[in-house]
């Protein structure tokens, strides 16, 4: 299938398997490489003019899950509205409560818990965790990726750390649930993305930083405002940005150039890092922002 071809027909409005895809002549290959196409989410395709939405994250999900199972995880998270995932092709979520493991196919992974009634909504074609359930589940697995759930759910309003907490306490006999406290004290609804949220626990749990102000205002001297970063420490004047793929916009790195420059010129220190910096090279962040702080690494 050439990139001139029209998307066929029926692989068109509406999510698709793979399987759907090779009965209408587009290769595996062709599926994962074509601009034609974009994953939704481990073994589902939308053609790429399709919009994201929720009703879209339930068609895809539905074609894979089994019924009876509930989605949960990061994947509950993601139909809630909120993407925390570290990338479209992971694993789905699932909790199934009926004492036996859905197929996985290699796409699902399965987690046995029971779940009261009031934890589970019913989405029509699915099974969901609630928003509370879910930011439990999620704060009590893991204190980083914990804090960028709750901090992604807090921002688009579903929920906060205060009732994270309390529906914490009417849960005290499941695992992890000491830890929930410390996910929502960390939690800032400041951080405008998952990687912004990760970036900032880097600082804090890795590197043993003080917690940065994000969303940190830099007057011009004027009366008005230079610029606002991502995070940082006001009183040493050091700012710290995750740079994402917008960043290599042409459009948007020529304003990037500038407003790094009238930083500079205002005497701020600011640190720059990508998602590759997060995910593998956390001790140069650590080294060289405490280094900018003035602290012993």
């Amino acid at each position: 299938m050439k990139l001139s071809q029209p998307v066929p027909d029926l692989l068109t409005g509406a999510p698709f398997t793979v399987t759907e895809a090779l009965q209408q002549g587009v290769s595996r290959r062709r599926l994962l490489s074509s601009p034609l196409f974009r994953p939704v989410c481990r073994g589902i395709h939308v053609a790429a003019g399709e919009p994201d939405s929720a009703e879209l994250r339930l068609a895809a999900v539905s074609l894979l899950v089994p019924a009876g199972v509930v989605l949960s995880g990061t994947t509950a998270a993601w139909v809630h509205g909120v993407d925390v995932r570290r990338h479209p092709a992971e694993l789905i979520e699932v909790t199934d409560t009926r004492g036996s493991r859905p197929m996985a196919r290699g796409v699902l992974v399965a987690r046995r818990a029971a779940l009261a009634p009031d934890d589970v909504l019913d989405l029509g074609a699915v099974l969901v965790t609630t928003v509370a359930r879910t930011a439990f589940d999620l704060a009590r697995r893991d204190l980083a990726e914990g804090v960028v759930a709750v901090d992604a759910l807090w921002r688009r309003g579903l929920i906060t750390p205060e009732e994270l907490v309390e529906y914490a306490l009417g849960r005290r006999q499941l695992r992890g649930l000491r830890q929930v406290p410390r996910v929502a004290e960390l939690a800032d609804r400041g951080a405008q993305s998952p990687m912004e949220s990760r970036l900032r626990m880097v600082l804090v749990i890795f590197a043993g930083l003080p917690r940065p102000e994000t969303q940190l205002e830099v007057p011009d001297g004027f009366g008005g405002l230079l610029a606002t970063l991502d995070m940082g420490y006001r009183s040493q004047e050091v700012g710290v940005e995750f740079d994402g793929a917008v960043h290599d916009e042409q459009r948007n790195r020529v304003r990037d150039l500038r407003r790094h420059n009238r930083l500079r010129g205002a005497r701020w220190n600011v640190l720059r890092y990508s998602g590759h910096d997060v995910r593998v090279r956390r001790h140069v962040i650590k080294r060289e922002v405490r280094e900018a702080l003035g602290l012993d690494c």
